[in-house]
């Protein structure tokens, strides 16, 4: 990876499985889970500052607008399948490295 390509930084809700936390620390990503019981106002903010892409089950961060919020990604997979979270997430990181993510 060339010094000018970073990888992408994550914050997960605390809706989010405890294991994808895990998972995207086995792979050396930059993330941290959300403080408990953090407002989603709080939450974007934080995701703003610390340029992190947000992972929520939470559909109604799909409404931010790109100013109050870095990224978003909204999982819409049966929580609790961790191995299929695991494929989905090793596909969308694959597709985001092609793109210098």
């Amino acid at each position: 990876m060339s010094s000018l390509t970073q990888k992408p930084k994550f914050l997960l809700d605390e809706n989010v499985r405890a294991e994808l936390l895990n998972f995207l620390q086995t792979k050396k990503y930059d993330v941290v889970g959300a403080p408990k019981g953090a407002t989603d106002k709080a939450l974007a903010q934080q995701s703003l500052e610390e340029h992190r892409i947000l992972i929520t089950n939470d559909e109604d961060f799909c409404w931010y607008a790109e100013t109050e919020i870095f990224a978003v990604v909204w999982l819409r997979l049966p929580q609790h399948d961790a191995g299929l979270l695991y494929n989905s997430f090793t596909k969308l990181l694959a597709e985001c490295a092609q793109f210098g993510g």
